[in-house]
């Protein structure tokens, strides 16, 4: 192995503990404080096999480092490091020939297995590959979650449930879990589909690029190649999911939970009542939680304002009256 590898970041801990867990697998480490240092290190020294940067850094961003690397350095893979939950912006670095987009805060393991697949898609790229960055870390992904799944049964429910969990961004699971119980009550849920909704809830992310999950819901921000690629990863994830029993109905509510209420969504273009109730209520939960405004109140509004269109009224509604009287109390 022994890759050399720069690590780009603004904040010294992170470039250490990066360095750190990269280096117990052998990957030799250089750091760089930011965009210009990195520039410079690689202008005397262009023997490194990869950059691992963050996104948001003074002078010289994310961005900007990916596009000059492009013309300076074409042959140098990169790979974000950010806690910016943003997909516009991921797609940018994906259109610019980003190789992944890993979300603060990771796991040891999660970081290993980003570099490890960014270098094998590298060298596959190298080799004539036509696919684009964001097409080859998909089918890598997709391998990935069924080579796990091949080699489990149902008898192997905590095994697939610890394997996973790295590549699951929905860290507050108990948390997004915990709520929905609840609303599904209200509506009527049974018991036995409340279960599955908090299995889909835990694996919401299993086999994805996190933060470009939530893109389907602006589909006018991909090109068309874009969006079928996406909708073709949603259903490989799904497949591959339902073929473990304890699983199937947890992937059928995971599968729609990008759907729209007004039928406008992906990837099936299901409406009203022909998304599952559960997926409905995850729906609004998740863009709740990750809706970046910056009060409750705001996000209460930002929900509101899509109900009938993105969400479920009356989830919506009933998700308000629950959440406003948590906080009043």
């Amino acid at each position: 192995m022994n890759e050399r590898i720069l690590v780009v970041d603004d904040e010294e801990p992170i470039r250490e503990i990066v360095c750190s867990m990269l280096g117990a697998a052998d990957y030799r480490c250089e750091e760089a404080d930011s965009g210009v240092s990195a520039l410079a290190v690689l202008g005397s020294d262009p023997q490194f096999d990869m950059v691992l940067t963050g996104l948001m850094m003074p002078e010289v961003g994310g961005l900007e480092l990916l596009e000059r690397l492009n013309s300076a350095h074409p042959h140098l893979p990169l790979v974000f490091m950010t806690a910016v939950h943003d997909a516009s912006v991921a797609l940018a670095c994906f259109r610019l020939g980003a190789y992944d987009y890993l979300l603060k805060p990771f796991e040891r393991e999660q970081l290993r297995w980003t570099v490890r697949t960014a270098f094998a898609n590298h060298r596959q790229r190298s080799s004539a590959d036509t696919k684009s960055t964001l097409e080859m870390l998909f089918s890598a992904r997709i391998a990935e979650l069924q080579r796990l799944v091949s080699s489990l049964t149902h008898a192997d429910k905590a095994a697939l449930e610890s394997g996973l969990r790295a590549d699951n961004d929905y860290s507050s699971a108990s948390k997004a879990c915990t709520i929905p119980d609840e609303i599904a009550s209200v509506l009527g849920v049974s018991a036995e589909r409340i279960k599955a909704m908090a299995l889909s809830a835990k694996f919401h992310g299993v086999g994805h690029v996190p933060v470009l999950r939530d893109i389907l819901f602006e589909p006018d921000k991909l090109r068309t190649d874009e969006l079928t690629l996406i909708c073709q990863f949603q259903r490989d994830i799904y497949q591959t999911l339902k073929s473990i029993p304890f699983l199937a109905e947890a992937a059928e509510i995971s599968y729609s939970n990008a759907e729209r209420f007004d039928g406008t969504g992906h990837p099936r273009g299901l409406k009203g009542d022909e998304i599952l109730l559960e997926a409905r209520i995850l729906s609004a939960i998740h863009s709740l939680q990750q809706a970046t405004a910056s009060t409750m109140e705001a996000k209460y509004a930002e929900l509101q304002r899509e109900a009938g269109r993105k969400f479920d009224p009356q989830v919506v509604e009933i998700l308000l009256s629950m959440a406003k009287k948590v906080s009043s109390s």
